[in-house]
This record gives C-alpha cells, structure tokens and sequence, in this order.
C-alpha cells in the first residue's frame, strides 16, 4: 500500500507542478506577444486566468533585464504604469546605487504579499542574483528563497514609503515552509530556448517571478493519504536542495521510506507515518501466532493484492504520463496543439514532404481586433470566443490538416497537399467564409458578435520549422497592412515590410521620448458668415531624417502598439495649452481633439480631461472632443457611459467621420452627442453622385431634427460649399478654406480684423459672397484687390 500511495501522491503532485509551470509558460507568452503590457492589462488578466484556473497562485511577476542606455527611459515608463501605487513617484534612483551595464528590474506584478516589487529594485544585486543569472544560462526554472528576498524589500524600501517602519514582517510569517518561489527566464523568441549557453545569454529579455502556495499544492497531491510524510524540495543546479515545503509527522525509525526525483529538478521524499497500534507486546505476539493459522490463505491474499497493487500503480503512472504528456503539448484552453506540437508536426511535414515530393503549407490565422472584444467584453468573453473559433476553423479542414493554437489569438493550419499551391489557397478561403457568419456565445445570452480573420500563407520547403512559420507570419503581417479579413501567400520582399514595422515602433518609441510629435490647426468655418469659429488639433510628426510625417503613416502603428493613450495625453495637453495662449490674446475658439478607440477604453480618460482643462484654467465648454463611430460601437454601453461622463463635465462631443463606421441613424439619438461631422468620402462625391448628396442631406436634417451641429469635412470646391450652404449645413473645414497649419500661420488669419478675415475665407478664394451683398467697407475691400 506504501508504494501505491508513494506512486500516487507523486503523481498528482507531478501533475500539479506541471500545471502550474502552464501558467507560468503562458505568462512568458503573453510578455513576448505584447511587450506594451501595461500593469492593468496584467492584472486583468491574471484575475480572470490566474486566479480562476490556478488556486495556488498567490503572485506573478515580470522582471526586465535593463541596459544601462535604456534605464532611464525605464524608469519613466514603469513609474507611470507602477506595480503599485505606493511607489509611483517615490523612488526614482536604482538601488542599490553604482552604475552598471545591466539592471534587472521589475516591469509587472500581480501581488497578495505583504510587500510589492519597486520598480527601481536590481534584483541582479539580492541574493537572489545568483540564482536568475543561472536560470538565465541554463534555461531552467529555479527556486528562490522567498523570506530572504522579501525581507530584503521590506528592509531597504518601506522606510521610503510613509507610515512603514522597518519590521520583518515576513521572517516567520512567510517562510520557504509556505510558499514556493521560481524564476523562469523569458527569451526575445518566446518559448523556445536557444540551444547554447552563449545564445541563452544573449536572447534573454527578463524573469517571470511565480510565487505559489507550496502548502496547498502538497496537500492536494496528498489527497487523503492521511499515514504520509512528505518533504518537497528544488534542486538547482550547483547548489544544496531547497526545501520549499514539510507536512505530516514520520516515526523516525519506520522502514517505509523513499526519494523519487520529478522532472524539473523537483525532488520528494515520501515516509509512511502507520503504526501497528496501542497493543502490549504479548497481545502482539498473541495475534501473530493466531494469525500463523492462515499463513496459506493470508500468502495468496497478499499475493494477489501485490499483484492488484502494482497493476493500479502502474495504470496510474500510465495515466499521469498520458495526462502530462497532453498537457505538454496541447492548449489548455482550446485542447488544439500548442506552440510545442505544432512545431513538431511542422517538422514532420516538412521531412515527409522531401520524401515523397508533396507540397507542404502553414497558414498563420489571426482573428482581426480580436484585443478590442477582450478590452471591451472581457476576458471571459474572449476565451469563449477563442473557443469557438477554434471549433470553426477545426470544420474548414480535412482530418489529415493539422490546425494549433500558437497562443492569444493566433492558430496555425499545417496542409499537405499533392498539388502546389491550390489547396492552401481553398482553405484559406473557407477559413475567411467561416468567419462571416457571427459568433454567438452563451456568455453574451444570444447578441451575435461579429469578428473576421487575417490569413497568412508560406508555401515549399524550409531549412527548419521556425523558417516556415515566420514566413506564414509574415504573409499575415502583410494581409493585415492591406486592410484585413484577406489571406496574402508569402512572397521574399515581404520580410522588408515587417522590418519596416518594426524599426517603425522603435523610431516611435524614440520619438515619444524626444518630443518629436507636435500639432497643427485647421480652421472650421461657420458657413453662413464666413467666420473662424474652431480649429480641429492635428498630429505631426517630425522625423529627424523623414521629414514631417502625416498620421496615416504612423497612427496604425501607435494605436495597435498602446502608444497612443501616452501621445493622446500629449495632444490634449498641448491642444489646451495653446487654446489657453489665444483666450489670453482675446482670441476665443473652440479646440476639437481626437480622441482614440484605446484613449475612450481607458479608465483614466476622463481624469486626463479634466486635469488639462484645469492646468490650462480653460472652461470646458471650449473644448471638443472628437471619436469615431467605430470606437463608439465596440462597445457601445460602455461607450455611452464614459460619453456621458465626459459631456458632464460641460464640453462637447462629436462623432467624427460620421457615415463610414459601423452604426445606424438610428443609434445617433442614444449617443450623449453635439455634433456630426460628416465624413470626407461624402463630402467629396458631391456633384459626382446622386446617393453622396442624398445622404450628406440626410445627416444634416437628422442633426437639426435632433438638435444637432453638423460639421463638414474635407471642403475643396465651391460646388460642394455651395451644396452644403443649400442644405444648411452649420459648418466646414477643408483645403477650400485652409489646411492644416502650424501656430504662427494660424496666429496670421485670426488676428486681422472681421471684415478682411471673411473676405479672406469667402471671395479672395472664389466662393459665393455672403446672402446680402458686401457692406460698403468690404466692397471697398473687394474693388482693392
């Protein structure tokens, strides 16, 4: 019985190990896959995941190797997206103090611990040093010593923080008796560990720091194995066994004793803690020399239960090893292969393709905006959703394709096929027909959710796997540049375009940092007098080597990249500064900003608002605030909401580009809106097409039917100035009036008098002359020029 629950115990505790090494593996994915991770985004997820699926979690971390260039931009940002408050604007020098070319630094943290991870602390320079340095060479995860570690914050931080005073508070209370602490090393590749020690050393990019409740998960292991002793302890490399976690007391002198070693350097000593009972030794002898009376009988029963013992173990170990075995190489949510499989069976084809002259094919499939349904819906949401893809997309493929989930929203069809070229192409295309149909999940209780997916294709035969799936992944990059829901087949001068992208980010990166970002002002026109009533901010970047460079080029990338809530701040507050400059010169406008899908999402929105208003001493009731329609309909409860908000605080909203998004007429009427800006693509179609006009009338009697202002955009002949006024449209702006222009030419057309300003706006650029004829100054005006 001693081996069955030794076999037993070690295999749940196998299994929970493994399962909780999953969590950590996932961690390092979601790092790798999204390196602007912000702290809200981290915890978010982990208490929908972490804490759902792993009980015994009690904290995850992510530690950031740091060269000495780039640690004072570090700083910056990980003080502005803290692991905790307590240390936002506090600690702002690295301790411990001296200058070196590496610093270990925590970046992210999701804590239930008595003390948290300052941004500023070096790991590298704690005891614990040592041991992230060896799981960084060695590519393993190693065990940490969390009193020590923990104490070691307490004593050099919490004299910083007021209303802390140094005190252990953990020694005794948190020992390497109760939790369990492990630092695993994040590669630049992701999962995949380079082969030597040198490439280890060089792609590393930090630590995950899991610390779990090592208690709970031996008593879990333990079942109801009451008669155990266990110990558990971690070997690493080089070093003494440490002893994570003790339970149960053992009779020292019992003969039922044994080690067993687990994979990933996890070691269990198991003893048996039965006694024979209170019995006197000559009631004990009494028994024994009765019981010598069924020797034959008690042989064979002990026989035959020896027998069913070991037969249990071992279908017990079969089981665990299956049970690992899968949990090795499938994705937990969607029970599709994961990154591990998948790059095996690409191995496999590609070999099985040399051999028989087949052709081999990965297709990279990535759901479009697949973030905004989790940051808008929730993580709940999209795992439901994650899970259902994967059954659709499993019904586009034959059962000799094999289809894997490579983590977040991205899978992988591998296809082999006697004929080059064709059949990637038809599942590519019965994947993107799949997707038309919408999703309807029970979490959101029948409303359809809409999503389309990207496809990327690599075709032929490649030197390894890796080669085959960056290609695929490049083919997708591509399809997704050139608007989405297509497939693209890998071409070479593809990989140009992904560098592109990403020295792209970087240069962007850089150019937060350097200020390079600034705004320009296009003037609205009150169509009816021909005055400057508004002026629109507008985002240029000025390149040191490119030049200016317009927003089309770079917005994408600042949007999808989380950039664009820091630059946004930016742009609201330099707006509002300079609309401050013009109300002290007694120049009063209204200032429209934009505001982005990511920037409306974000909780912090309306107190950013309301802190340039009051820097600036600006009313609220002029400034603008600009969104589009699609961001509003991402989520359009939520949306409202935080409209709502905003308009409270007395400014104004507008929808932007109103027209091309993906709402009715009809849901104008539940938006807390003030104005409608009609979007360019109409506006330019004037006199082209009958339905432009038809619909550009129609937007302006629903904005005066509901109390509405109507801007127009994009004004660039007298024909479409002329159709506006006719349908009295209140507004405009447009290359007709003005373009985009920087503050001293704007200073140019708002400072000259009335008179001059609307002959400037009307007849000296050839549009219609205000109803009433010209007075008889600006007719002397108009025989001047």
């Amino acid at each position: 019985m001693f081996e069955q629950a030794v076999s037993e115990t070690t295999n749940n505790l196998s299994i929970g190990l493994g399962h909780d090494a999953d969590l950590a593996d996932t961690v390092r994915a979601l790092i790798v896959s999204q390196p602007r991770l912000t702290n809200v985004e981290f915890k978010r997820w982990f208490g929908l995941v972490g804490t759902r699926d792993y009980p015994d979690a009690v904290a995850f971390g992510y530690v950031q190797l740091v060269s000495a260039a780039n640690l004072q931009a570090f700083i910056k940002r990980a003080l502005a997206d803290p692991v905790d408050t307590r240390f936002r604007s506090r600690l702002r020098s690295v301790i411990p103090g001296g200058k070196r070319p590496e610093y270990c630094l925590g970046r992210l943290g999701v804590w239930d611990l008595p003390v948290s991870l300052p941004p500023v602390l070096d790991l590298c320079d704690t005891p614990e040093g040592p041991i992230m340095q060896s799981a960084r060479n060695s590519g393993r995860t190693l065990a940490g010593n969390v009193a020590e570690t923990g104490q070691q914050l307490v004593d050099q931080f919490l004299l910083l923080v007021p209303g802390h005073s140094r005190q252990p508070v953990l020694r005794g209370s948190l020992g390497t008796d109760t939790l369990l602490l492990l630092y695993g090393p994040v590669y630049r590749n992701g999962p995949t560990v380079p082969p030597t020690e040198a490439a280890r050393h060089a792609a590393l990019i930090g630590w995950t720091v899991s610390v779990f409740d090592a208690t709970q998960l031996v008593r879990t292991a333990l079942a109801d194995q009451n008669d155990l002793q266990l110990q558990l302890a971690h070997v690493n490399p080089g070093s003494k066994p440490l002893v994570v976690v003790r339970l149960g007391n053992s009779d020292p002198g019992s003969p039922l004793r044994t080690t067993v070693m687990l994979q990933g350097g996890w070691r269990v000593r198991l003893a048996s803690t039965a006694q024979l009972g209170g019995m006197s030794p000559l009631r004990q002898a009494a028994g024994i020399l009765g019981g010598g009376l069924a020797v034959s009988l008690l042989v064979f029963l002990l026989v035959f239960a020896l027998i069913r013992s070991r037969k249990r173990a071992i279908e017990l170990v079969d089981q665990a090893t299956k049970d690992l075995r899968h949990l090795a190489l499938h994705d937990p949510l969607t029970g599709l292969p994961n990154r591990t499989l998948i790059f095996d069976r690409t191995e496999v084809m590609l070999a099985r393709a040399r051999r028989q002259e087949i052709s081999a094919a990965a297709l990279f499939v990535d759901l479009d905006n697949f973030k905004e349904v989790n940051d808008t819906l929730g993580h709940d949401v999209g795992d439901e959703l994650l899970r259902a893809a994967g059954a659709r997309l499993q019904s586009t493929i034959r059962e000799s394709d094999t289809l894997g989930r490579l983590g977040g929203d991205e899978f992988v069809v591998l296809v082999e096929s006697e004929q080059p070229g064709s059949r990637p192409k038809m599942v590519a295309e019965r994947i993107l027909e799949a997707f038309r149909e919408p999703f309807l999940l029970e979490t959101q209780a029948g409303r359809p959710i809409r999503i389309t997916a990207s496809v990327g294709i690599a075709t032929g035969d490649r030197t390894t796997p890796q080669e085959l799936l960056r290609d695929a992944d490049v083919a997708l990059y591509q399809a997704k540049a050139l608007g989405k829901r297509r497939y693209e087949i890998f071409r070479p001068e593809m990989r140009r375009s992904v560098t592109d992208a990403v020295e792209l980010k970087a240069e962007l990166l850089a150019a937060v940092d350097a200020n390079q970002f600034f705004l320009v002002y296009q003037p609205i026109v009150d169509l009816e007098t021909f005055e400057v009533t508004g002026v629109e901010a507008l985002l240029r970047w000025r390149h040191p080597v490119r030049g200016v460079v317009m927003p089309v080029d770079f917005l994408p990338t600042l949007e999808e990249s989380g950039m664009i809530v820091e630059v946004g701040r930016f742009v609201l507050q330099e707006a509002c500064a300079q609309l401050a400059r013009w109300r002290d010169r007694d120049i009063t406008l209204l200032m429209s900003v934009n505001v982005s899908a990511r920037q409306l999402d974000s909780d912090q929105l309306v107190d950013v608002v309301q802190e340039a208003l009051a820097v600036c001493r600006l009313p609220s009731s002029s400034l603008v605030l600009e969104v589009t329609e699609s961001a509003v309909m991402l989520d359009l409860v939520e949306a409202t909401k935080r409209l709502r908000a905003l308009r409270s605080l007395g400014l104004r909203i507008a929808i932007d580009d109103f027209g091309t998004g993906y709402s009715s007429l009809a849901y104008v009427q539940q938006l807390p809106v003030d104005i409608l800006k009609i979007d360019r693509t109409f506006v330019s179609r004037i006199g082209l097409s009958e339905h432009a006009s038809t619909l550009v009338r129609s937007v302006v009697d629903l904005g005066l039917a509901l109390g509405l202002s109507v801007i127009a955009e994009g004004i660039e002949t007298h024909l479409q100035l002329d159709e506006l006024r006719a349908v009295r449209a209140g507004a405009g702006q447009g290359y007709l009036f003005s373009r985009p222009i920087e503050v001293s030419a704007f200073d140019d057309l708002v400072h000259v008098d009335d008179v001059t300003r609307r002959l400037f706006l009307a007849a000296m650029r050839g549009a219609a002359v205000p109803p009433n004829g010209p007075t008889p100054a600006e007719a002397a005006v108009l025989g001047a020029e």
